[in-house]
C-alpha cells in the first residue's frame, strides 16, 4: 500500500496484524480515530484506585508478532487532566499475552472512567541489536557534550 499527502512525499506502509482477546463484555478493542493515526486509542474498562496509583484495565489482551513491540503512551488530551502515567511508556513485548494495565497518577479524583478513551498504543518493529564493547567511540560534532548542549543554538 502506498500513502500520499502531496506528490512530493510518498511513504510505504505495510500493515502488521496483531490478534486482541476482549476480556469482558464492555471491552472495546483498539482502534484508530482517524485514518492516518499512528496509534490506536485504548480504552477503559474498568478502574481500580489504590493508594498510590489509579489502575485502568483496558479490558483487552493482545498478542503482537514476534519483532514488534507495542508501546503505551498518554493520549494528548491528557492535558486536560492532572494525570501521569506512572511507569512514563508502557512498553509491550511480544511474548505477553495479559491484560493491558495503565497506571496513573492523578493529584486529583479526576479519573478517566469506564468507556473513555485513556492511553494508546504504538506498535513499532523492533530490530535486535548486537551489543559490541570497544575502546573507544567514534568521533561525533556533538560528542560529550550532554544536557541543553544545543540550547542557544540556530536551527
Amino acid at each position: 500500500m502506498l500513502y500520499t499527502d502531496t506528490p512530493e512525499v510518498a511513504v510505504a506502509f505495510s500493515k502488521v496484524a496483531i490478534s486482541v482477546k476482549l476480556l469482558y463484555d464492555n471491552s472495546i478493542a483498539p482502534s484508530y480515530t482517524r485514518s492516518d493515526d499512528a496509534a490506536m486509542d485504548l480504552t477503559v474498562a474498568s478502574v481500580t484506585v489504590t493508594e498510590k496509583y489509579v489502575e485502568y484495565d483496558m479490558g483487552v489482551a493482545i498478542a503482537i508478532p514476534p519483532g514488534y513491540a507495542g508501546f503505551i503512551f498518554a493520549r494528548s488530551s491528557i492535558s486536560n487532566r492532572p494525570a501521569i502515567l506512572a511507569n512514563a511508556v508502557g512498553v509491550v513485548e511480544s511474548s505477553y499475552r495479559g491484560p493491558l494495565l495503565v497506571r496513573m497518577y492523578h493529584p486529583d479524583e479526576n479519573y478517566y472512567k469506564v468507556g473513555e478513551r485513556a492511553a494508546q498504543l504504538l506498535v513499532l518493529p523492533i530490530p535486535k541489536i548486537n551489543v559490541n564493547i570497544v575502546d573507544q567511540l567514534g568521533e561525533t560534532e556533538r560528542g560529550t557534550q550532554g544536557f541543553g548542549s544545543s540550547d542557544g543554538q540556530k536551527a
